[in-house]
C-alpha cells in the first residue's frame, strides 16, 4: 500500500470514528508525534521555518 493510500485510509477511519465518538483529531496527531517522533515531522518544521 502506498503512503498516500495509507494516509487516506487512516483519515477515513478517523472520520468514521469521529462521527460515532467525537475525538479531537489534532490531539491524536499530537500524541502520535510526541510518542513516535517521526522524522517527517521534524523535516516539515525545518522546511516551514527555513529562510
Amino acid at each position: 500500500m502506498k503512503k498516500n493510500s495509507k494516509t487516506l485510509a487512516v483519515l477515513i477511519l478517523l472520520a468514521v470514528v469521529d462521527t460515532i465518538i467525537p475525538l479531537p483529531i489534532t490531539a491524536l496527531v499530537l500524541f502520535y508525534v510526541m510518542a513516535a517522533r517521526p522524522s517527517w515531522f521534524r523535516e516539515e518544521v525545518d522546511r516551514i521555518y527555513q529562510r
